[in-house]
């Protein structure tokens, strides 16, 4: 029994002084000999203490203790245990993400030209195109990024006065999209897009604001009630001179076409006599009588019952002119 027990232990120390070293060693050799890159990440390797290469996605073998990889302090979303809010929380990963990202950097107090206090916030779409210099030219790559986009912020908005302010967003957003391009490519990150996404306004200028658009409201309202009457009277008086226009015109048309008609009438009348005096003609002709002289007495009795129609209180005496040119001639 002495001697299966001996065996028995000897077996068991050969086991932890052997096996689990190896099994130890093995672990180790595996989990850093070994690693595989995924896609959409960059690794950089160093080999004692050295940059030595930068490993794109596949598989890739390490020399074990000299090559380790680097990491690089990134700023990533996290979200509570609810799922309800999220915030940025600063991490070291050696897996450099090459893929675009979007950074959301807190509210800063900033100057307007005009000295008026606000709080700007922005966000910026950016991705790594050169991780070696991601990871070398720079200490804090995220903050530095933030710090970049803040101070140029702070320097577009203290050239913009307050009230231009929010008719010139598209100017302010490209301006600090070129004024921070420069600095981020050195460390190897290229800018797509930045814009201010949010913007804090004092209650006192809030309030003053408020009052400027209501009476700007009020004076807009003023000038559209007064365009109105002066369109209104333009137009009523458009309309009278029309109206004027068009019956000055009837009244003329009527005129001339009442002018016309008497025209013909006249015409027609004229052609008329003139039809009876040849007719007429025709007639006293075989008579021995002139026409005109026909015409003349036919005129006379007219005449003459014409004054007879007209003194009906008086009388009228009919003397021969003979004895008128008689009784001149005696006296």
């Amino acid at each position: 029994m002495s001697s299966i027990s001996e065996t028995l232990s000897t077996q068991i120390a050969v086991f932890y002084i052997v096996l689990l070293p190896a099994v130890a060693a093995a672990v180790y050799f595996t989990r850093h000999c070994f690693v595989v890159v995924h896609q959409g990440e960059n690794m950089v390797l160093e080999r004692g203490g050295h940059f030595l290469k930068i490993l794109t996605p596949g598989f890739h073998m390490l020399a074990p203790i000299v090559d380790r990889p680097r990491p690089l302090l990134w700023r990533m979303l996290q979200l509570n245990d609810s799922r309800t809010a999220s915030h940025f929380v600063n991490s070291a990963s050696t897996r450099i993400d090459t893929r675009e990202q979007v950074l959301d950097f807190s509210q800063q107090d900033v100057m307007t030209m005009d000295n008026i206090p606000i709080q700007l916030g922005c966000t910026a779409t950016l991705e790594i195109v050169d991780v070696k210099k991601a990871a070398y030219s720079v200490q804090n790559l995220a903050d530095s990024i933030e710090l970049t986009l803040l101070a140029e912020l702070r320097s577009i908005i203290s050239q913009v006065s307050f009230s231009s302010l929010c008719s010139n967003w598209d100017t302010i957003n490209m301006r600090l999209r070129t004024g921070a391009r420069g600095p981020l490519e050195r460390w190897g990150v290229r800018l797509n897009r930045a814009a201010v996404s949010a913007i804090s306004i004092p209650d006192d200028i809030k309030e003053a604001l408020d009052f400027e658009i209501h009476e700007e409201k009020e004076r807009r309202a003023y000038i559209l009630e007064a365009d109105g009457a002066r369109e209104s009277a333009i137009t009523r008086s458009r309309g009278a001179a029309a109206q004027t226009v068009l019956l000055a015109e009837a009244d003329k048309a009527v005129s001339i076409q009442r002018a016309r008609g008497d025209a013909e009438a006249k015409i027609i009348v004229a052609q008329a006599e003139a039809d009876s005096i040849s007719a007429l003609k025709d007639v006293v002709k075989d008579v021995g009588v002139r026409a005109t002289d026909y015409l003349t007495a036919i005129q006379y009795l007219n005449s003459l019952s014409k004054v007879t129609m007209d003194s009906s209180n008086s009388e009228v005496v009919l003397v021969p002119s003979e004895a008128l040119d008689a009784a001149a001639s005696s006296s």
